[in-house]
Formats: structure tokens, C-alpha cells, sequence
């Protein structure tokens, strides 16, 4: 794997980084995944394990597991049967898979547009919209 090497201006004339080396970026999302998988299963261990935490981090994890280039989702629990089927996250270690029930909480579905979704992510963030209205 070829490292990419960068010049960085406050470290001066003559310094070089080797922080966006893809070899780096990927050992830190290991390195972040295991940190949270660490704590996904201490709070497993626990007698009142803590859902809401547990199931936030594992979804963090699956973020993190996808863009280091892992197989890892969402899907169904088909051992229940409808409409009792919990999602599912999972993240296929080289160790074996490991995954995880989360809350299953329908909410009804609201259709919007795509201009209608980028419209209030552009707000969220403070961006100018360009005149797109709900």
C-alpha cells in the first residue's frame, strides 16, 4: 500500500505528514472499533445493561466497521415471526460475526422530496439553501 505523504504548514518548511497514509487511517478505525466494541460488551456483562448506550455505540461500530472496508448491517431477525422481527446489527469480524438486537420502534413514514431532505440538512448545518422550500 503506497503512503501518501502531505506537507503541513505549522510544523514548518521541511516537515512532512503521514497521517492521511491509508495504511494509518485504516489501523485507526480498527483501533476505534475496538475501543467501542470493548465497551459495547462491558455494558453486555453489566445485570442492568444500559440499551440506549449499547445500542448507540453499535451503531457507531457499524459506521466504523463499513468504512474500514468490513461487512457489517442492519438486518431482520427472521427466527420471529411478523411483525415481532427486531433489527439487527452485525459486523463480520475475522474473529466471526458478532451482532447485536436493537430497539425496533416504528414510526410512520413521511415521503419528502430529495430537495426537501437537503434543504433541512442544509439548515442543521447553517448552509445557505438556494431558495428550496418544504
Amino acid at each position: 500500500m503506497e503512503s501518501i505523504v502531505l506537507p503541513i504548514t505549522e510544523d514548518g518548511p521541511g516537515r512532512w505528514c503521514r497521517s492521511f497514509c491509508p495504511a494509518r487511517r485504516l489501523l485507526t478505525l480498527f483501533m476505534m472499533l475496538a475501543k467501542l466494541l470493548r465497551e459495547i460488551d462491558a455494558i453486555d456483562q453489566n445485570a442492568q445493561p444500559n440499551y440506549a448506550r449499547r445500542n448507540a455505540l453499535t451503531y457507531q461500530c457499524v459506521g466504523l466497521a463499513l468504512e474500514a472496508g468490513m461487512k457489517a448491517g442492519m438486518r431482520l431477525d427472521t427466527t420471529q415471526k411478523e411483525p415481532e422481527r427486531w433489527p439487527v446489527l452485525f459486523i463480520e469480524l475475522p474473529t466471526g460475526e458478532v451482532s447485536w438486537h436493537v430497539a425496533n420502534e416504528p414510526q410512520a413514514y413521511t415521503p419528502y422530496s430529495a430537495e426537501v431532505k437537503s434543504r433541512r440538512i442544509r439548515l442543521y448545518c447553517y448552509v445557505p439553501v438556494d431558495g428550496i422550500a418544504d
